[in-house]
């Protein structure tokens, strides 16, 4: 089970009211929810698709912190443009294009593949 309390002890500065319903937040108080609690899941392997869209720059951070944490005890998966917080946080990284994938071990190879200038 995921804890309210230690989401609101995680993130408290979201002052997020629990008996909001979902649609009443924000985007990024959506998005910061559902990351924590996919994350919070006890399981083997999470897939995250862009989990940085709709993030305040604070809470890329700490979401960066906390898949830092996580990837201890699971294997995280992220499919994302946001090459920043990728490079920071990845163990491996493919480069994924028109269906083919290159394994990428620098930002000067993104940069070579005109993904980044």
């Amino acid at each position: 089970d995921v804890s309210i309390g230690l989401f609101l002890t995680e993130f408290p500065e979201l002052k997020i009211d629990i008996n909001k319903k979902s649609n009443k937040l924000s985007g990024g108080e959506r998005r910061i929810i559902e990351i924590y609690l996919v994350l919070m899941r006890k399981c083997d392997i999470v897939i995250l698709d862009e989990p940085f869209n709709h993030l305040s720059p604070l809470n890329i951070e700490k979401t960066e912190a906390l898949l830092l944490k996580e990837k201890q005890n699971k294997a995280i998966i992220i499919s994302d443009h946001i090459f920043r917080p990728i490079l920071r946080l990845s163990d491996t990284i493919y480069f994924l294009d028109k269906g083919n994938m290159k394994k990428i071990e620098s930002k000067k190879e993104l940069e070579e593949l005109n993904y980044l200038t």
